[in-house]
């Protein structure tokens, strides 16, 4: 049987796929610096961009702008409120994302299979195992997760699905990781990690910072 000859890669086949690798980041880019430029010009500041950024966000450079624009898809909507307490649910966009890692790391597992390339199957089966597992588990508490405050306090669950609820008063600064998290630091050392995707996020973000300043003055 005859086989056909391998054809190599040509200088412009790399060009093409650079290309295409970059549109999406470029594209989502434009379009991120676009929105940003007419809050500027409308003279709109959204509290979320009066937070700073951690010292290790600052080094790691973020995530890719086509994953932030589409994580904080939905998130200008307003937070759903029942008898003065506001309730915070992820955005149909960092939803879509948990949904598409998970099926991603199913197909790789399915290809690893299939090809037989593991080099040592127990420990990469493990391996692909464990990832699996964190895969599912970042699914359901993203798809779960709820993040409820009124003029007293706000309460959320943690990586372990614990129940944690904080005081206003105890709030000591609000930090962006620079990825998918605000880091809340309490004055007992204690601290949250609460999604930065949610729906209503930016009337939470501006509760904190009035709360900040409150306890700063006090």
């Amino acid at each position: 049987m005859e086989t056909l000859p391998f054809e190599p890669i040509t200088q412009s086949d790399i060009y093409r796929i650079i290309v295409w690798a970059l549109a999406p980041t470029f594209v989502a880019f434009v379009i991120l610096v676009v929105l940003r430029f007419r809050r500027t010009v409308r003279g709109q500041v959204n509290p979320s961009d009066l937070v700073k950024t951690t010292a290790t966000g600052n080094l790691s450079g973020g995530i890719a702008p086509e994953l932030s624009l589409l994580a904080g898809a939905g998130a200008g909507g307003p937070a759903h409120e029942t008898l003065g307490e506001k309730f915070l649910r992820p955005t149909w966009g960092l939803r879509l994302i948990t949904l598409g890692i998970p099926a991603l790391a199913i197909y790789f597992l399915a290809q690893t299979r299939t090809t037989g390339d593991l080099a040592f199957p127990a420990v990469d089966l493990a391996m692909n195992g464990g990832i699996l597992a964190v895969m599912v588990h970042v699914l359901v508490y993203t798809n779960t997760y709820e993040l409820r405050y009124d003029r007293d306090r706000f309460a959320h669950r943690n990586w372990f699905y614990q129940r944690r609820e904080f005081h206003w008063s105890e709030i000591r600064s609000i930090r962006d990781d620079n990825a998918y998290f605000y880091e809340i630091r309490m004055k007992r050392r204690a601290k949250a990690y609460v999604p930065k995707h949610l729906v209503g996020i930016e009337g939470f973000v501006e509760t904190v910072q009035t709360s900040i300043a409150r306890n700063e003055s006090q």
